[in-house]
């Protein structure tokens, strides 16, 4: 099965308007982030959080991946996987359902869920 032009097209529509939707859920918080244009993820860095976060010994990329997904079940992955030190984690485009492929008919209401229980847990340290 071969990626046609639409298809390509699809994505790159699909992404853009994931990411402007996403950007506008963590301009509400503290997260640092840039806008996304045309990833499928987003870059999310956690220093505003740092000094709270140690208080419950997260000092680390790989400890705040794993407080994410023990505490909300948010998956993200590690700066440190991408050879960075930062206090940051990457949140991929992954939770998507697609209602009508057809009909070019998704939604993200499970991304945009999961980024307002991120913003709650880390209103609440």
């Amino acid at each position: 099965l071969e990626l046609t032009k639409n298809d390509i097209q699809f994505q790159k529509q699909i992404f853009s308007s994931i990411g402007e939707c996403c950007y506008n859920v963590l301009c509400e918080s503290k997260i640092k982030t840039k806008k996304s244009t045309g990833g499928w993820y987003y870059w999310l860095d956690f220093v505003n959080y740092k000094d709270k976060l140690k208080k419950y010994k997260i000092e680390s990329s790989e400890e705040l991946c794993n407080y994410f997904i023990n505490s909300i079940g948010l998956i993200t992955v590690p700066a440190s996987a991408f050879g960075s030190d930062d206090f940051a984690v990457r949140y991929s485009y992954v939770d998507i359902q697609f209602k009508d492929i057809h009909k070019k008919e998704y939604s993200i209401d499970k991304m945009i869920e999961g980024l307002q229980k991120l913003i709650n847990l880390l209103e609440d340290l």
